[in-house]
């Protein structure tokens, strides 16, 4: 999980256990993976609305 990796890193850092330039890499490397999360995420509900659509216009195309 993206979120308590971050917070575990946050933490880390904190406690001296980490540098801060090695937490900000760490945070840019988690930024890019939620990215890429939510890029497939939206690309599988992107298509379902698009197929949902194309549906409705196929049912609507059939009543004329």
């Amino acid at each position: 999980d993206v979120d308590k990796a971050a917070e575990q890193g946050t933490q880390d850092i904190g406690r001296g256990k980490t540098t801060a330039a090695d937490g900000e890499k760490m945070m840019h490397i988690l930024e890019s993976r939620c990215r890429i999360i939510d890029s497939v995420n939206n690309a599988g509900r992107m298509d379902k609305l698009e197929k949902d659509w194309a549906a409705a216009q196929t049912r609507t195309d059939n009543r004329k």
